[in-house]
């Protein structure tokens, strides 16, 4: 406190500011700590959302792959790889001569319920043809030897405006009306990539060259490969018709479901409340989904 002309004026003291300084860095201190705790939280959460989303996505694309597969679609049956025929399209026949089919084209219009297609056929997808007579009902497998050319309309569907003509490699008349699946190979697998870290890969099918293209990342990371069906980051079991396991390798013909595993963890320990996965531990997490094969009893 000093006097200015008669004029009493408070100042602060030693005592004060050292005080008045330590309660603000207590302040600080405590605004700094709940900040960090949240962005800690924050980011655990998050990564623990990613994660969950990964294994999820997992089980979910070779779920949809094989939704509508068939026994006789799957090749290759392993524990943490699968190789089958996937749809890439359905039809029906408009007309046929021996070797070629003529079929609806793909189109976005409203009403169009004749033809269906992800990606056009090429050489060398399989086309399974539904056959039914007096003896009864089967799929006849044939394949394609060159893509669609473009044609006219389809005389036995009037509302058909533009077809497709699909060279065959047999030499076969399909009847008007036949149910037709276009299928392609695909190949599903959990595969070690060069960030030395494990995805779920797919390889699909080049025509051209007669064989599956380079591998590519569609989920992940995932754990890493294992033999212990509970570590491995991608379990495959394959169940016949009364539920239980078969033995490796399967027989394809006797695959009535597939139940599907997908493991991962996290890149750094979790900080999220009740979800903490330890001091150094990361936090892991599974999702699982079974799916049963066309035509299986």
């Amino acid at each position: 406190m000093d006097t200015v002309r008669g004029v009493t004026r408070r100042g602060w003291t030693l005592h004060e500011m050292i005080i008045s300084l330590g309660i603000m860095g207590i302040v600080l201190g405590l605004a700094s700590h709940a900040a960090t705790q949240q962005l800690r939280f924050f980011r655990g959460v998050e990564d623990i959302v990613a994660l969950r989303r990964q294994v999820a996505h997992t089980t979910h694309i070779v779920s949809s792959v094989l939704w509508d597969a068939s026994a006789s679609d799957i090749t290759v049956a392993r524990d943490s790889a699968l190789e089958l025929h996937a749809s890439i399209g359905t039809a029906v026949t408009c007309e046929s001569v021996s070797g070629r089919i003529t079929i609806p084209a793909a189109s976005g219009a409203s009403g169009n319920a004749l033809a269906a297609f992800i990606e056009s056929p090429e050489a060398g997808d399989r086309v399974m043809a539904f056959f039914e007579d007096s003896l009864g009902a089967t799929w006849l497998a044939l394949h394609v030897a060159a893509g669609p050319a473009s044609a006219g309309s389809c005389a036995a569907f009037p509302s058909v405006v533009n077809t497709w003509v699909v060279t065959l490699q047999e030499s076969l008349v399909v009847p008007t009306g036949t149910v037709l699946r276009f299928t392609r190979p695909l190949r599903l697998s959990l595969y070690h990539a060069s960030d030395n870290r494990w995805y779920l890969g797919a390889k699909d099918w080049n025509g051209a060259t007669l064989r599956f293209n380079t591998i590519q990342p569609v989920a992940g990371p995932l754990e890493p490969y294992s033999a212990d069906p509970a570590r491995s980051g991608l379990s495959l079991r394959y169940l016949d018709s009364e539920g239980l396991e078969l033995p490796d390798p399967p027989d394809p013909n006797r695959i009535a479901s597939v139940a599907i595993v997908a493991r991962g963890e996290t890149i750094r320990p979790a900080r999220a409340a009740g979800l903490e996965s330890g001091s150094s531990a990361t936090y892991p997490d599974s999702s699982a989904a079974a799916v049963g094969l066309r035509n299986r009893r």
